[in-house]
């Protein structure tokens, strides 16, 4: 009976492990099915040609490398044909656009920040490869944008107060200030005045001469 129960159990602990094991599967197949076949394409990488240096827009030499998408799609992993080295990244939060070349089946990552040098500039060896790579980088740079977009609508509303609002804020802040220093300034004039009447014999003005007298001073 005892060997029959441990037997059972080890089914039980067989059983939540394929069915921890389909949970990933079915996960995984989700995610396929709702990208492209562009996307698809460019995470199991293909090979181009890669520009290695640039002057006046002309290249000077040129490399063969490997390009893939990273698994997260945050990323391209570039590295030279039979090199062993880590790959290179190229951050596609960090790109503004691809540039297309049709005539040279080329594409250009020109990076945000314009005063830098394109962050890859790849050819393709045929018209297909190039009319896929250039869709899936599109479809990429478009859910980016989409999805910053969607992150500063979520933002907290004091941070993305209007700037008008701001400068109203500060303005209010502004006179209610001055207010006060106005009526502080009315209150010591005001003292100073009964002190003069006081001093004067109850004599207006004599009592605003010695005020206007001390001003002077």
């Amino acid at each position: 009976a005892l060997l029959a129960l441990q037997a059972a159990m080890g089914n039980i602990q067989d059983c939540a492990s394929c069915m921890a094991g389909s949970g990933e599967l079915v996960r995984n197949v989700a995610q396929t099915m709702t990208e492209s076949e562009e996307i698809l394409a460019m995470k199991k990488g293909a090979s181009f040609t890669r520009s290695s240096a640039a002057v006046l827009g002309f290249s000077l030499s040129r490399e063969a490398v490997r390009v893939q998408l990273s698994d997260d799609k945050a990323a391209l992993l570039w590295t030279r044909e039979g090199s062993e080295a880590a790959p290179a990244l190229v951050e596609l939060k960090q790109v503004q656009r691809v540039a297309e070349r049709n005539d040279k089946l080329e594409l250009t990552l020109h990076a945000k920040d314009s005063s830098k040098d394109p962050l890859l500039q790849i050819v393709a060896p045929s018209r297909l490869q190039y009319l896929v790579w250039l869709a899936g980088l599109k479809e990429l740079l478009q859910q980016g944008a989409a999805a910053e977009k969607a992150s500063e609508a979520k933002a907290p509303a004091e941070e993305k107060q209007p700037r008008g609002l701001a400068d109203k804020a500060k303005q209010a802040m502004y006179f209610q200030k001055r207010d006060m220093e106005i009526s502080a300034a009315k209150r010591q004039a005001e003292a100073r005045k009964n002190k003069y009447m006081k001093e004067s014999g109850g004599l207006r003005f004599t009592a605003e001469a010695m005020m206007e007298r001390d001003q002077k001073r």
